[in-house]
């Protein structure tokens, strides 16, 4: 009868024991990393998202890597021209903006979407047409395997055409991580 007792109660413990971890896994957050190779258009617009009398930039991207192919529609809006110094040392007449906001949200193959906020730098060549950007987001959300999300994400565009000040195309990449329940 003991024996049945101590069978029974290490079964229950077991089971408690089992229970617990299971709810502990469950609050666990999972880590999507991102690692996103990027095209992207910006068209001038005529919105101004800040109220600081500069307009905004609509944001078109193309996006392929993990997790998953997306594309996204945002909006970016820069400040006035800062310290020249912060660009890189090969530019040969550097022209420095901060970027004040950065918006976007990226639609999955799946349709879950991610939503991204935040600010950069963009360095611009006047002698060669060309430039760079870089810029930091938080994850502030998401629908979908991205309901919830949170976390951090860093771009970096390397390659930028601007034929026009009206017009341009960034090329670049995304690296971070989401962090989803």
């Amino acid at each position: 009868m003991k024996l049945i007792k101590a069978n029974t109660i290490a079964l229950l413990l077991s089971l408690g024991a089992l229970s617990a971890s299971s709810a502990i896994a469950a609050d666990r957050m999972n880590e999507i990393p991102i690692k996103l190779d990027a095209v992207q258009t910006q068209f001038r617009t005529s919105q101004d998202i800040n109220g600081d009398g500069e307009v905004a930039y609509q944001l078109t991207s193309h996006y392929k890597g993990a997790p998953g192919r997306a594309e996204s529609t945002g909006l970016s809006e820069v400040g006035m021209p800062i310290d020249p110094s912060v660009c890189p040392a090969s530019f040969l007449v550097p022209y420095a903006l901060p970027i004040l906001v950065l918006e976007d949200a990226l639609v999955f193959q799946d349709l879950s979407t991610l939503y991204i906020s935040g600010t950069g730098l963009l360095c611009f060549d006047f002698a060669t047409f060309t430039g760079e950007i870089t810029a930091d987001f938080d994850v502030v959300g998401g629908t979908g395997r991205f309901a919830g999300a949170s976390g951090q994400i860093h771009a970096e565009f390397p390659e930028i055409y601007s034929p026009f000040v009206e017009y341009s195309v960034v090329i670049g990449h995304l690296k971070g991580t989401v962090y989803v329940q």
